[in-house]
């Protein structure tokens, strides 16, 4: 990531609109000027069994 950007969006938020089952690490809050050092939630699946699983993870 070379810039910044914006994640209005608060951790339950991302986990109902995607529907993820749960998170893994330390969800950031808001934040209106995420720089590139900083942890941000990112969105995981993976196909199993016939279903999609998603996970919440923290990245940086």
């Amino acid at each position: 990531m070379c810039g910044r950007y914006v994640m209005s969006k608060a951790t339950s938020d991302l986990l109902s609109h995607f529907d993820a089952i749960e998170v893994e690490g330390t969800p950031p809050a808001p934040s209106w000027n995420v720089a590139p050092t900083q942890n941000v939630p990112i969105m995981a699946e993976r196909l199993d069994e016939g279903t999609i699983d998603r996970h919440l993870l923290i990245a940086k």
